[in-house]
C-alpha cells in the first residue's frame, strides 16, 4: 500500500488549483482584450463635411500662403499631392524651421503645459524622384530645447508643381506629434 503524506497532497492541489486558475485568466484576458478591440472598431472617426480639393484649387493657393491671415480648418486632401498635379521642375535640398508656436484647435478642457504649443524644430530636407525625404527619420526629442510638450517623427512626403502656382514647387510630408 503506497502512503501519501498529507502536506505533499495539499501542495499538489494547491498548484493544481494555481495552474487552472491561471489559464481560466488567461482565457479570461484573451476574451477581454478582443471585446475591448471590437468595440474601439465600432466608433467610427466625425466625417469631414467641409471642401474638398478639386481642380483648380481654391485653398491654401500661393496667395493665401503668401499671406499673413490664419487660414481655417483645412481637409487633410488639401494637403497631399493631387491626381492632375504636374512634377516638380526642381528639386529641393535645404531646411524648413518652426519656433514654438501656439496651435489654435478645438479643446473641451485646459491644455496641460506644453501641449497646446508646437515645437520649435528644424528638418533638413533631400528629394529624389518627386519624394521629399528628411534626412532625420527617428523621433525628434524636444522636450530639452522647447516648451512644447511633442517630440516628432517625420515621413517621407511629396513635391509636385499646379498650373496656378507659377514658379512655386508645393511640398507636403507627414508629421507625428507623439507625447510622453
Amino acid at each position: 500500500m503506497i502512503s501519501y503524506k498529507p502536506e505533499c497532497y495539499i501542495a499538489y492541489r494547491l498548484t493544481n488549483t494555481i495552474e487552472k486558475l491561471v489559464h481560466i485568466l488567461k482565457i479570461f484576458s484573451i476574451l477581454l482584450f478582443l471585446v475591448l478591440l471590437v468595440n474601439s472598431c465600432q466608433n467610427k472617426p466625425i466625417q469631414w463635411n467641409g471642401p474638398r480639393l478639386m481642380k483648380p484649387r481654391d485653398q491654401l493657393t500661393v496667395e493665401q500662403l503668401q499671406g499673413d491671415s490664419v487660414l481655417a480648418l483645412t481637409d487633410m486632401s488639401f494637403f497631399a499631392k493631387p491626381e492632375w498635379a504636374n512634377q516638380a521642375s526642381r528639386n529641393f535640398s535645404g531646411s524648413v524651421s518652426f519656433a514654438d508656436t501656439k496651435m489654435l484647435f478645438p479643446k473641451e478642457r485646459d491644455p496641460y503645459p506644453g501641449e497646446d504649443i508646437f515645437p520649435g524644430i528644424t528638418i533638413d530636407f533631400i528629394t529624389n524622384d518627386g519624394e521629399l525625404i528628411p534626412i532625420q527619420k527617428n523621433i525628434i526629442i524636444t522636450r530639452n530645447r522647447s516648451s512644447s510638450f511633442w517630440d516628432v517623427i517625420l515621413g517621407t512626403g511629396k513635391l509636385w508643381q499646379e498650373d496656378k502656382d507659377g514658379e512655386w514647387t508645393r511640398g507636403s510630408f507627414p508629421l507625428m506629434s507623439n507625447g510622453e
